[in-house]
């Protein structure tokens, strides 16, 4: 149903004391592992981070790649050592580390790389993000 165009601009109203006081502002947003693997909500977040950043919002994105990690680990027969919650790490699973983090860091870049796209935006706007708070 999305919204017309006198709701539109009640709600750009309101919002602008917002993008006004954090024009200029860096935000830290981290992406779990498990939200990588969900093109959707991730496309979703990706749509918010160009949204802030056209906003005058710097952005600093940390994403997760334990899922990618202990997928890749198994596939390869690499065991992987937790003590007291901390990874230890083997050379081989530092490069399966490594391996994860770099495809998800293309993954977002490729993302990033086009652009906001309005339709998306609203269609986004309106959508559940599958789990996703909206605290981007």
């Amino acid at each position: 149903s999305g919204l017309g165009p006198e709701k539109f601009v009640e709600f750009f109203r309101q919002a602008s004391p917002y993008i006004v006081n954090h024009h200029g502002s860096t935000f830290v947003i981290v992406v779990p592992g498990t939200v990588m693997k969900q093109p959707v909500v991730l496309q979703g977040i990706v749509q918010d981070v160009a949204l802030l950043q056209s906003l005058g919002v710097r952005v600093v994105l940390v994403l997760g790649s334990s899922e990618q990690v202990e997928e890749l680990s198994e596939l390869r027969g690499v065991a992987s050592e937790v003590v007291d919650g901390y990874r230890v790490t083997c050379p081989e699973a530092l490069e399966i580390a490594m391996e994860a983090a770099g495809r998800n860091n293309v993954l977002v870049q490729a993302l990033m790389s086009r652009g906001i796209n309005v339709a998306v935006t609203r269609k986004h706007g309106e959508s559940n993000r599958g789990g996703h708070d909206g605290g981007v």
